[in-house]
Parts: structure tokens; sequence; C-alpha cells
């Protein structure tokens, strides 16, 4: 038995590296039809996807109007991360700030409550996990809201069903689209 999990382990190994390889275009190029095509697949995106569960976010006020340079602050938890709870497309969702995401990232459960509606042949793009490769969904969201911030056309990566065990990501795609944010004193301050 402890055999068969060497011999797995071991192919998983070459699998991860030789997809890696392909990926970023280590292996000489072959001049085949075949591998053209499958060299066109949608690029791999990096997703951090190992998330803790979200605790007790901090509300978004749907009230506020979108106000550039009011500083928006928020303490982290007593783990060390930022939870807040953002509007999006109009609905509540809760998330983990993640600068080390590209871009933002919601379970399949919390897209739907924010209404975009998928089908299985959206999800063509994949994303690296702490659990691998999935396959994922890239959209347009309309708005996503935090307090007096407010981006329009937010780039997010949808996962499948149960692959962020509910936890939502938000990432670069929303962070970048600041002024500026940055972490002093236990405090992540967002500069819409």
């Amino acid at each position: 038995m402890d055999q068969i999990s060497k011999w797995v382990s071991g192919i998983a190994i070459a699998s991860i590296a030789l997809y890696y390889a392909v990926v970023h275009g280590l292996l000489p190029s072959i001049d085949d039809p075949a591998a053209r095509r499958s060299a066109e697949k949608p690029p791999v995106e990096t997703v951090a996807l190992a998330a803790p569960r979200i605790e007790k976010p901090a509300r978004a006020d749907d009230d506020d109007a979108s106000i550039p340079g009011r500083a928006v602050r928020l303490k982290a938890g007593v783990n060390g991360h930022f939870y807040l709870d953002a509007s999006v497309n109009g609905a509540h969702i809760p998330f983990l700030v993640d600068t080390g995401a590209s871009m933002v990232a919601l379970s399949y459960e919390s897209a739907e409550r924010a209404g975009v509606r998928l089908r299985k042949s959206d999800f063509i793009h994949s994303a690296n996990t702490a659990n691998g490769v999935v396959e994922m969904a890239v959209v347009t969201l309309d708005t996503v809201r935090y307090k007096n911030i407010l981006v329009r056309d937010v780039r997010a990566a949808v996962l499948p069903k149960g692959a962020l065990g509910g936890a939502n990501l938000l990432g670069n795609s929303f962070l970048a689209r600041l002024q500026e944010y940055k972490v002093r004193d236990n405090t992540l301050i967002m500069i819409p």
C-alpha cells in the first residue's frame, strides 16, 4: 500500500511539473496543430483560495455615496485577517481581503446571490488552489461597494460549487482600482 502511495505521489508531482512547464512555455515548441490548439486555451489565473471561514464581517453601508479620497479603515480580526461584508450587484457578500489574489473570487453560491447566472460551459478558465487546479468562470461584476467605496465593472473569478468552502476573496481586481490601500497598525486603510 505504501508503495502505491509513493507511485501515485510521484505521478502527481511529475504531472504538476509538466503542467507548469507547458503553461510557462518552458518546453520546446512543436509544430503540431493539436499542440497549437491546446496552447490557445485560456490562461491559468492564479487566485489564492485557501481562505479561512469568514467571521463577523464589517457591513457595507449602501447609503454612503462614493467619496473619492475619503479613507475607509478596517481593523484586522483576531487572526490578523481583514473581513468585510461588501455589496456586490446589490447583494451583501462576506469577504476576506486578500492582497495576494489577482482578482475577486466568489463562491458559486455567492455569485448566484449577486445575480450572476452561469452555465457549465462558462467554466473555461483554470485556477490553482491548495487542492489542485479547478475550473472557473471569469465574469464582470457591475458593482462592488464597501462603505463609501464603489467600484464598477470588477473582474471576478467564480469557482464551482464547494470549491471555496463558502468563502469569497476581495482581491486586486477591486483593490488595484483604489487610489491607495495599505496596512498600518493592524488596520487596512483603503482610499477610493
